[in-house]
């Protein structure tokens, strides 16, 4: 009986030593190809590697890809993620497997979600990213809510920054922004958004991450930890002072860019709203310039338009049929100009609000919501 007792737990022995090594050996693979398929992600260069450019990477990464519909030359949207592309459609579905979530954390391993995603427009790679999730646990992989959390950390193209370009961060790098989500319970994060027209030296220096992580003894537990050289700059970059912006040339192009409708309007009616410092105004629909779909050329619509918008706009000037240039989201039946979103038409102006609409490399497509 001694003997039975010594092979059976000589035995179990044996199977954890198995299943130790066996998990320290996959996070070692997926450490090997995360770090690959970073430098496939880092190696794109938006508008200018072709989809014939990107074969060599298309296949080599082919049993990973999940297309997010047809995929054509002109337009194709993709994303690489392992250890699998279900996985992550499917909310982690294998941290949900509790037993096997706490043998990796009492063996130092570190679950982790490596994903990728390219975008093609037009023959052109216009799009790209990259993120790692891991799992985190405060003390030891105990069965609590409160002992375990994600660090995710990532890095991801935008065709526009969705209405905060009067923000001071994109004064300071009007291509690309740093940041925490506003809202992340349960978890450490940070990003990085950028655009197709972003400065390859500052991508090359944004996308840089420490995939040790996946496979170090010591967890890493902050975003410091993950994505050094970005958590650095959201530290230094939080002490700056905000600054308001004139609605300088670079400005209402770049509003152009961001705001999620532009169009040439003739002002029907203008009077200030009792109650608040406001500018209500009827105008009607000469040409949209970029989405502007809810709304019909000739037809009439409500506008509301700050203090700070007003101020800039001269709103003296807006008068009953004088023709202007707006920039403005639209929130259910909300219309709401941008701050520099309101500008007499003019050449000038048309010039720049075009050059910026076409840097929106994806205007013409269903909206979405691009950032945190």
């Amino acid at each position: 009986m001694r003997r039975i007792l010594g092979y059976l737990v000589l035995s179990l022995l044996c199977l954890v030593l198995l299943a130790f090594a066996a998990i320290h050996i996959q996070q070692r693979i997926v450490r090997h190809e995360a770090e690959h398929l970073l430098a496939d992600i880092r190696s794109i260069d938006l508008r200018h590697t072709t989809y014939a450019e990107l074969h060599p990477v298309l296949n080599r990464w082919r049993h990973e890809i999940h297309y997010d519909g047809p995929c054509t030359e002109q337009h194709c949207d993709m994303r690489i993620a392992f250890p699998d592309a279900h996985f992550y459609d499917n909310g982690f579905i294998f941290w949900d497997h509790l037993w096997l979530v706490r043998f990796q954390g009492l063996a130092h391993a570190h679950p982790a979600l490596v994903v990728a995603n390219i975008s093609i427009r037009n023959g052109t790679a216009w799009g790209k990213g990259f993120a790692v999730v891991l799992k985190v646990w405060t003390s030891s992989p105990l069965p609590r809510s409160d002992s375990e959390y994600l660090l995710d950390a990532e890095a991801q193209s935008v065709s526009r920054f969705a209405s905060i370009n009067f923000y001071r961060d994109l004064a300071l790098h009007p291509d690309y922004l740093v940041g925490k989500p506003s809202a992340c319970e349960g978890c450490e994060a940070l990003y990085v958004r950028f655009t197709p027209y972003v400065d390859p030296a500052d991508l090359s220096r944004l996308m840089q991450f420490n995939l040790d992580c996946i496979t170090r003894w010591r967890a890493c537990r902050t975003q410091n930890d993950i994505m050094p050289v970005v958590w650095a700059q959201i530290e230094a970059e939080d002490q700056l002072p905000y600054k308001r912006r004139r609605c300088s040339a670079e400005v209402i192009e770049l509003t152009a860019r961001d705001a999620e409708n532009a169009a040439i309007i003739e002002i029907a009616s203008a009077g200030k709203e009792p109650s608040e410092p406001r500018l209500l105004l009827k105008a009607n629909l000469m040409q949209s310039l970029k989405r502007a779909t809810f709304w019909k050329v000739g037809s009439e619509q409500s506008f509301s338009i700050s203090s700070e918008s007003m101020a800039r706009a001269q709103s003296s000037a807006v008068r009953p049929h004088t023709k202007w240039i707006a920039l403005f989201d639209r929130i259910l039946e909300h219309v709401d100009v941008e701050p520099c979103g309101l500008i007499p038409l003019n050449d000038s102006n048309l010039k720049l609000v075009q050059q910026g609409v076409v840097q929106d490399y994806a205007a013409a497509e269903p909206d979405q919501d691009e950032n945190e």
